[in-house]
């Protein structure tokens, strides 16, 4: 955020980043046990970090949006974590809620202090990886692959419907333009035209 970074670093960055959690043993556990299922579990688990990173680093175009859809966001974690039993996701989605929620404070409009890149890229990291690393269902394949899908539909559905929007307007042509193409079609600017206050926006 110091000094302009080209879209084609970043990624390569966070493949770096996919890559050490992956190492560390960090992956999607849905497909069978053989070599093509390993192999797809990797590649998964790539597609699934770097789609989410960049996908609430584009949701940050408003003031408080990221934080506070990211501090509700860990909350389910957290209630997940304690049905399941799982320590450690409590622990980083509590400590996830408590930093979003600090941030908040000084993020609500007039905005004292701002995300960037580097703050909402690794927001979008972490809940990424949170994802990967719950046991949502032990012996159902189908949970543990739509249970993180819907934990995180709104930046989901925001990245899947800009691509198609801006791909079929001709916005686009390639994945380099995709990746540094800044518009005005996400959805709280969609909300925020019919009619809504950015406040409103936020909450919703």
């Amino acid at each position: 955020d110091i000094r302009e970074v080209s879209a084609p670093v970043k990624l390569l960055a966070q493949l770096v980043a996919c890559v050490v959690v992956i190492a560390d043993g960090i992956h999607v556990t849905f497909l069978p046990p053989v070599w093509w299922g390993v192999a797809g579990e990797r590649i998964i688990t790539v597609v699934w970090i770097l789609g989410i990173t960049n996908a609430i680093n584009f949701l940050d175009g408003m003031d408080g949006l990221v934080s506070t859809l990211v501090a509700g966001t860990s909350c389910i974690y957290l209630a997940l974590a304690l049905l399941l039993h799982s320590e450690m996701m409590a622990y980083c989605a509590v400590a996830l809620f408590g930093a979003s929620m600090a941030f908040l404070s000084f993020n609500i409009r007039p905005a004292r202090m701002f995300l960037g890149d580097s703050g909402s890229t690794f927001l979008g990291f972490y809940l990424a990886v949170m994802s990967v690393q719950g046991e949502w269902a032990r012996h159902d394949p189908l949970v543990s692959f739509l249970v993180p899908i819907l934990l995180l539909s709104v930046p989901i559905y925001d990245m899947i419907f800009i691509t198609v929007n801006r791909v079929v307007s001709g916005k686009v042509r390639s994945f380099r333009e995709w990746l540094s193409y800044v518009g005005r079609d996400h959805l709280h600017h969609r909300l925020e035209a019919l009619g809504l206050s950015r406040g409103q926006v936020v909450a919703t």
